[in-house]
């Protein structure tokens, strides 16, 4: 049995979104004086996406 596979989204897109999902965490807590911020992985599936995010985040970080 072959299950068909959609692609909502294309790695660039994703890729992109990761940036300026970083720019706006970063903009925000630099503004509020935070210095460092715990990062919650709830799903196992959300693991890469959230390494991905940490990569690109200038604000130092802490992953639970």
């Amino acid at each position: 049995m072959t299950e068909e596979i959609t692609v909502l989204l294309s790695e660039e897109e994703i890729r992109q979104r990761l940036e300026v999902m970083a720019q706006e965490i970063d903009t925000y807590y630099q503004n509020n004086g935070i210095e460092e911020i715990l990062i919650v992985c709830i799903l196992k599936g959300s693991l890469v996406f959230t390494a991905d995010l940490m990569r690109k985040l200038k604000t130092k970080t802490k992953i639970d």
